[in-house]
């Protein structure tokens, strides 16, 4: 295995955290078409609210208007989208110029565990390489493409989630049982 597996060098930490940043910002976007800035949830609050005075407004025309205020919010899931692509781009760079070290699954010696951690965040690479693709063919490709990398993309919200739980799983054993400062390690690593 290699010897500075574990040191986090600065390049490693800053793409880490900028995916990070990036994953969280567009998982609340994500978050709140579902919930709150629903387009049926918030055509019940326009017909309601307007009818209070004395203004009434069909159902499609409230659903016009929800979908034109949630369409500012979702810009912002958009231009997150790009900045993912940016740092993705980046990270993939500093690995191919040697600045991050990644652990490779075939590597001879490695524990089932190291495998384990190899092959989940090989997968996670894989399914975010999917989500930004699909993203950008959604924005930029052929009109005829734009139904089913709108569903592939949504799927992106299962393998996030699942990686978000592993991650975060894996980071409490690594501190509580095995005692490793990983989280020390990944704010303040000496090169």
């Amino acid at each position: 295995m290699q010897s500075n597996y574990r040191n986090y060098n600065t390049w490693f930490r800053l793409t880490h955290w900028l995916l990070a940043l990036g994953i969280v910002f567009i998982s609340l976007t994500i978050f709140l078409r579902l919930n709150w800035m629903n387009k049926d949830v918030m055509s019940t609050i326009l017909q309601t609210e307007l009818a209070k005075i004395d203004i009434v407004i069909e159902k499609d025309a409230s659903i016009k208007i929800a979908k034109k205020i949630r369409n500012e919010m979702w810009k912002w899931h958009v231009y997150a989208g790009y900045f993912l692509v940016f740092v993705f781009l980046l990270r993939l760079l500093m690995a191919s110029i040697g600045k991050m070290i990644f652990l490779n699954p075939f590597q001879d010696g490695l524990t089932m565990k190291q495998k384990f951690q190899a092959w989940v965040y090989l997968s996670f690479y894989f399914l975010m390489f999917i989500s930004l693709l699909t993203g950008l063919l959604i924005e930029f490709g052929p009109d005829y493409l734009h139904e089913t990398m709108e569903t592939i993309h949504k799927l992106s919200l299962y393998y996030l989630i699942s990686f978000i739980v592993l991650h975060f799983g894996g980071l409490l054993i690594a501190e509580k049982v095995e005692k490793q400062s990983l989280v020390s390690k990944m704010i303040a690593s000496k090169e």
